[in-house]
């Protein structure tokens, strides 16, 4: 009987505990501007010899915290990262993206590295680019009309030297019903919604479902 009773409430906080979380993240998203895309929830590949890393991580920059997402490791050449945000031959209901903002820096705490120059290629052509140095940080805001694929790019300044990494807090794509500024990370953002080339999986996690509830005939 006391099982009974154990595995009931069990199954009534279960429920309640899932249903705050939904709403939790309706909430969130709706505060955040759920219509912004995080760029790393596209198919994104490695495409230099310096690497790419997906990292949450406090660092400080110009004196103020910021929560990184991802980093940019050039080394003493450069790094990339290749995103397709679009399929191959895209019809009417896939996303077609307005805007891609980028903000990033480097960390206060790696002075003396080199600077390092971050530049957005779409669909292979040369695009903006803005060069930073330890403590300083920097934005890229660019359109994206009709872009299937982005590449961005850090490369060391310094070719005789080690560049320390370029750190991600934002890094959004966003259809043009969107602000530019808004905040995009991968815990508000929603994901690309699969396509008949790719089944992109969202980021957020899949809760257990609850125990089963007591059956109306049962005895106590």
């Amino acid at each position: 009987m006391k099982t009974t009773k154990s595995i009931g409430k069990l199954a009534i906080s279960t429920t309640l505990a899932l249903a705050l979380w939904n709403l939790g993240i309706a909430i969130t998203r709706a505060q955040k501007g759920s219509d912004s895309i995080f760029l790393l929830d596209a198919t994104c590949v490695n495409a230099g010899p310096g690497r790419w890393r997906y990292n949450v991580k406090n660092i400080s920059v110009g004196r103020a915290v910021y929560k990184s997402y991802w980093y940019m490791s050039p080394g003493s050449d450069y790094s990339t990262i290749t995103c397709r945000i679009r399929p191959k031959n895209p019809d009417e209901k896939d996303y077609n993206f307005q805007t891609l903002f980028l903000e990033f820096g480097m960390r206060d705490n790696d002075v003396g590295s080199p600077g390092v120059t971050v530049t957005v290629y779409l669909d292979g052509k040369r695009g903006p680019s803005k060069s930073v140095l330890p403590g300083q940080k920097e934005s890229i805001e660019v359109n994206i009309t009709n872009v299937s694929n982005i590449s961005v790019e850090t490369e060391c300044n310094d070719k005789e030297r080690y560049c320390d990494r370029v750190y991600f807090w934002q890094a959004s794509l966003q259809p043009a019903s969107s602000s530019p500024n808004s905040d995009t990370n991968p815990d508000t953002s929603q994901p690309i919604p699969p396509s008949p080339i790719e089944d992109n999986t969202d980021r957020l996690p899949t809760l257990p479902p609850p125990p089963p509830s007591n059956s109306p005939n049962q005895s106590f």
